[in-house]
């Protein structure tokens, strides 16, 4: 077994250069990387090491080393160190499809073995046949019989260990009816995600193969090394789900589309309602000249009531056209009576007489509810502008709803500032949104888009 030959010594040169071009891959992998995966690298250098260290005993008796082959003793070593490599480091896991895939050439071997036995089984009962003719005859119904009971065996390893290959009309239009509950993408995302799992006996883990729906288009992740069959499932489904997404999508804009010609119209109702509301309120204010002062009074506060609740109205109505130009801040926000914190020289490109009525809607209603009022600014980019108090915040049940028509965070209120000041905004290329300051309860924060 150990005498040296040409064929010997070329395998064992051949093999020797592999090693030595592993290791040197492996110190360059260990030099390059960090963390795990230096660590996995050295273990496997480690173990590779004592391995080969351990093979060289062989070569004892061919090079006429008349010595004990104590290198071989090395060999559990190797074993210990390649088993502690593994589980400490973790540097032969593998991923979902790779350990199906094992368990499939598993599955499948041990079948090619069944269909061996069970083929063979007659020819052993029969005995050995006699002559050339009978012999190749046993031999082919052998292997017609070995053929037959492998491929009842390959397609039960197929359904163990990749299920759902096979999609069939009903799966389509089960899935259609169940991606039709969707009410938006995220909805849609967690019921088609669901159905996969389902489908394709999958682990419900953070990291595992999934399906991503944004907008109009859906993204297949983890799935680039699965099998072709289960591969063409994944991209059969994700075509149902996409033409899904189109759909909602598609809805979705009906909708808007809808919605927004009902709030012109209304609009537009609201604005000529509230236009003929003014000449009834100049009428009962003259009319009122002759009563008592305190009916004066209370008829006066009404009316200015009325009146304001008709101005914004007519200001949330209207159709904000802005004229953006360079506006310094200081000099716009001085006059306002609260605490700043805004720089000398910051500027904002915004509609001056716009902006005025933004930041008097906010600093009136911090004031109605705070004792301190600060403006506080800052260059960004984007440059933002926020409007502080400190009263006694906003309440949780209208937080979601705050910059609609008709919701007020204080008592009397019309609820139309704070949805006057987002139309403001966006007419800006803007946001108007909540914001979180140390100290202060609520602060609307301004931010400025490019224009």
């Amino acid at each position: 077994m150990f005498v040296p030959s040409i064929v010997g010594w070329g395998v064992l040169g051949f093999a020797g250069l592999l090693s030595v071009i592993g290791h040197l891959r492996l110190t360059q992998t260990w030099v390059q990387q960090q963390g795990q995966h230096r660590r996995q690298a050295g273990a496997v250098f480690v173990s590779s090491l004592i391995g080969l260290v351990a093979l060289t005993g062989f070569t004892f008796p061919a090079l006429g080393i008349d010595a004990y082959p104590w290198p071989v003793l090395l060999l559990p070593l190797y074993s210990v160190a390649l088993v502690y490599g593994i589980l400490r480091y973790r540097f032969m896991a593998t991923d979902l499809w790779a350990r199906r895939g094992l368990v499939w050439i598993l599955l499948v071997a041990l079948a090619g073995a069944d269909s061996v036995g069970i083929a063979t089984v007659p020819l052993v009962l029969a005995g050995r046949p006699a002559g050339l003719l009978a012999t190749w005859a046993a031999l082919a119904a052998t292997l017609a019989l070995g053929i037959l009971v492998l491929a009842p065996l390959k397609r039960l390893a197929d359904a163990v260990v990749f299920p759902g290959g096979r999609v069939r009309d009903a799966d389509v239009a089960d899935w259609r009816d169940q991606l039709a509950g969707a009410t938006d993408t995220t909805e849609l995302a967690t019921i088609a995600n669901v159905l996969l799992v389902l489908r394709l006996n999958l682990p419900v883990v953070d990291d595992g193969p999934s399906l991503a729906v944004t907008g109009e288009t859906v993204t297949l992740r983890g799935w680039n090394d699965a099998p072709p069959a289960t591969r063409h499932v994944v991209d059969r489904f994700a075509g149902l789900v996409e033409e899904t997404a189109r759909r909602l999508a598609a809805a979705h804009r009906l909708v808007d589309v809808e919605r927004q010609a009902r709030m012109i119209e209304l609009g537009e109702l609201a604005a000529t309602v509230a236009h003929d509301l003014r000449n009834p309120l100049g009428i009962v204010t003259m009319a009122a000249t002759g009563a008592p002062s305190e009916v004066r009074a209370e008829i006066s506060e009404q009316v200015a009531r009325m009146n304001h609740l008709v101005s914004d109205i007519l200001d949330y109505s209207r159709a904000w056209t802005v004229v953006p130009q360079p506006i310094r801040l200081i000099e716009l926000v001085g006059q306002m009576g609260v605490g700043l914190e805004v720089p000398e020289d910051l500027s904002v490109m915004a509609d001056r007489r716009a902006l005025v009525r933004v930041l008097t809607n906010l600093v009136d209603n911090a004031r109605a509810l705070g004792t301190n009022v600060t403006i506080v600014a800052a260059e960004g980019p984007p440059v933002f502008i926020d409007v502080c108090d400190d009263g006694p915040g906003i309440a949780p049940e209208i937080v979601d709803n705050l910059f609609r028509p008709f919701v007020s965070r204080r008592p009397g209120g019309t609820g139309l500032g704070l949805a006057i000041v987002r139309r403001i905004m966006e007419a800006h290329g803007g946001t108007v949104t909540l914001a979180w300051r140390p100290g202060w309860s609520t602060c609307f924060r301004l931010t400025f888009g490019d224009m």
